[in-house]
């Protein structure tokens, strides 16, 4: 079976439980991928969560985003917009650009590696494919869902042709407007290939499982993919509850003045802090402030709070990163974000004189 990280039994313990789409399709991937395919589960990507990322070394990357709609409630019209039938129509980003964003930002921002050897050969942007995969869908039901906008987009076209045939259209207008529909058909008919249904899910499978050795994905690329996608350690915890022992206990207590703990990964270093700011709160009773240095942490910290003390959050303790709180107290303090920088930077320009 393939490897999976977490690891099936870990998900199932997540804080946020997997939607059954992605119970469906977790499962499904482990009877029928070996073990020569890696699975990471709604992997931390600098703000990106894609719901499910099969890497293979050697052969490339599929990036899945999963969804349990129900797509009666949906329409997408000539231009490939989506909205979404509520009491009041409102226009949404379709799940295929959110996968397709998916894959450009792993181009332009979580690996660098990817974004230079891109930049020398384009053909590498064929190593990473895009998937959606609609659980509660069959392969009719989302022919049906795209119908109306190939209709639409084909009258288009032959409206356009005609006025150019009678006379009513200069070349330059037509030549424009025949570009714009065509590529407009080409991303209906490219969001349609890579949909994934629940008729469908064998063959779609299948091709992944056929992916073939791609020399272009190399052992570099890969190995910082995989880096990349890794789950940090707290989220490997998930639902396993972690007791301090002696010595973490006596680091956990809070006293005044200044501290630095070490400690390598997975020491406990996270839950000793949290334990500490409640103590802290306990001996000093006023506000308690977590700094981090991403975001990335700050879900996990707050969630072991909330088990410390039974409860969510308190108010009285705040869990933020550097970035967001300076911003938020220049922000409080009227204070205009550029000018400060800049004032910053010429004060320290003048000191260096």
């Amino acid at each position: 079976m393939a490897v999976f990280f977490p690891d099936l039994n870990n998900i199932s313990r997540l804080r946020v439980t997997p939607e059954d789409g992605e119970k469906f399709l977790l499962n499904y991937l482990s009877s029928n991928l070996d073990d020569t395919f890696e699975v990471f589960f709604n992997p931390y990507l600098d703000g990106d969560r894609p719901d499910v990322v099969v890497l293979k070394k050697g052969c490339g990357a599929q990036i899945i985003e999963v969804k349990d709609w129900n797509l009666i409630n949906y329409r997408i019209d000539y231009k490939n917009d989506w909205t979404v039938l509520t009491d009041k129509a409102q226009k949404i980003k379709s799940p295929n650009q959110q996968v397709f964003r998916y894959k450009k930002n792993m181009f332009d921002l979580h690996l660098p590696i990817l974004g230079l050897e891109h930049a020398l050969d384009n053909k590498l942007f064929r190593v990473i494919k895009a998937f959606v995969y609609y659980h509660k869908t069959d392969a009719q039901q989302l022919k049906e869902l795209y119908s109306p906008s190939s209709q639409d987009l084909r009258a288009k076209i032959n409206n356009n042709n005609n006025e150019y045939r009678a006379g009513k259209l200069a070349h330059l207008k037509y030549t424009n407007t025949a570009d714009y529909l065509n590529k407009k058909r080409d991303n209906l008919d490219r969001d349609l290939a890579m949909s994934i249904t629940s008729d469908s899910i064998d063959n779609k499978i299948a091709k992944i499982k056929l992916i073939s050795k791609d020399a272009l994905f190399t052992d570099e690329i890969y190995e910082d993919f995989k880096r990349r996608l890794s789950p940090p350690s707290h989220v490997l915890q998930q639902g396993i509850a972690i007791p301090l022992d002696k010595k973490q206990t006596s680091l956990s207590e809070s006293k005044s003045g200044l501290y630095k703990i070490k400690g390598v990964a997975g020491c406990g270093k996270t839950s000793i802090l949290t334990q500490r700011a409640v103590n802290a709160y306990d001996r000093h009773h006023s506000d308690v402030l977590i700094l981090t240095y991403n975001v990335t942490l700050n879900p996990y910290i707050k969630d072991q709070l909330s088990k410390l003390l039974g409860k969510s959050q308190p108010e009285f303790i705040e869990v933020t990163n550097y970035h967001r709180f300076f911003n938020a107290q220049l922000n409080d303090n009227n204070i205009d974000t550029k000018k400060f920088l800049d004032d910053l930077i010429g004060k320290g320009q003048t000191e260096k004189k």
